[in-house]
Parts: structure tokens; sequence; C-alpha cells
């Protein structure tokens, strides 16, 4: 979860900004992990394929992250979802394909 760590501020305050909806699970990889595994693959002899899953020992949410972030800040995080409408043009051309998205 240390991709969160650029949010502990927000979470000192009791929030969890996300973009993402708070019960949406999803892999999560700590950077060190990731760096040790491209590593590890640099090191072997090529294969056949190029594509290599990294991920952590199970897959959180954001609302398991305002959770763990509450454990140890020792009071509550919640998690705010900012609408995708408010998220700016990157977005947008999500919108554009699916509106559903977006609302």
């Amino acid at each position: 979860m240390s991709n969160w760590d650029d949010v502990l501020d927000a979470a000192k305050d009791g929030v969890l900004p996300t973009m993402l909806p708070a019960d949406l699970k999803i892999p999560m990889v700590a950077p060190d992990d990731l760096g040790t595994a491209a590593a590890r693959h640099l090191l072997e002899p090529p294969r056949d394929h190029d594509v290599y899953y990294v991920e952590g020992p199970q897959r959180y949410s954001p609302q398991d992250v305002a959770n763990a972030f509450a454990v140890a800040l020792g009071h509550s995080v919640t998690v705010e979802v900012t609408p995708h409408r408010k998220l700016g043009f990157s977005v947008g051309v999500l919108c554009a394909n699916d509106r559903r998205q977006c609302r």
C-alpha cells in the first residue's frame, strides 16, 4: 500500500481522496518489490514472452487503505471519491466512450 503514501497528509486530516470506487479491490505491489521483480527478469535469459504480472499477496480497495491508515493514525479516515466529471480532460476521453463511468 506504499503507493498511497502521497495522501498521508490528507489521511492525517481524516480523508482518503481517490478517483476509484471505495470498494474496488485492485492489485497493488510495493515499488521495492516491483524493482526486485524487474531486476530478476532482466537477469534471466530471454524467453518467448515478455509479459510478467507482479502484484502483492492480495488485492485492496481504497476502503482497505483508509482502514489501514485509521489503525496507524489512531483515528477514523473516510474515503472521499472524486466524481469522474471533476477529474479533468484525461477522464474526459473515458467519458466520451462510456457515459456510465462519468456520473
